[in-house]
């Protein structure tokens, strides 16, 4: 079950007889799809209903959802204009890509031999990628792109997101 929300996007159209939503999904967001099992949908009147995900697939620039027949026509059929978050395990240990980029904040950030380079301070979310904000121990600021040639691991038990070489991604406040 889940245990963490994020915000995913928005219903664009429903197709009730296959049990399906089409989602415009937020730009960050368009490659978590894979991994969910569960979306909490919010209908315009504000009502939220957690739905299992039977299925989905890409198209164009949207993500086809087919749910469980657990979830009724009719209620599907309520969906369109509706706000949708994914559920995330916050238990799992996976690669960047996976997770969800708020997760992230708040972890330390250490390279290859565990030396620590600071704390992921602040998350922008842009157009092609999201980009995290560390602070050093001396106050300093850097950022790099939250992709998986910069990041090797995050580890959310021990609270760390271990780096590989920064050296082509990396931007300092100085820059």
């Amino acid at each position: 079950m889940a245990e963490h929300w994020i915000p995913i996007g928005t219903v664009n159209a429903v197709n009730p007889a296959r049990r399906e939503i089409r989602i415009k999904p937020e730009p960050a967001r368009k490659d978590q799809f894979n991994q969910v099992q569960w979306l909490r949908v919010t209908l315009r009147e504000g009502a939220g209903l957690r739905c299992r995900v039977n299925q989905t697939r890409a198209a164009g620039g949207y993500v086809i959802v087919a749910l469980n027949p657990g979830v009724p026509r009719d209620t599907i059929a309520q969906m369109k204009g509706a706000f949708v978050e994914a559920g995330l395990d916050e238990k799992r240990s996976a690669e960047a890509g996976a997770l969800a980029v708020e997760e992230l904040e708040g972890l330390a950030v250490v390279d290859g031999t565990g030396a620590v380079l600071g704390t992921v301070a602040a998350i922008y979310t842009a157009g092609g990628n999201d980009v995290l904000e560390v602070e050093a121990a001396d106050g300093s600021r850097f950022r790099f792109p939250a992709i998986p040639e910069a990041i090797e691991d995050v580890d959310l038990d021990r609270g760390r997101l271990t780096v590989g070489d920064l050296t082509p991604f990396r931007v300092d406040d100085a820059d």
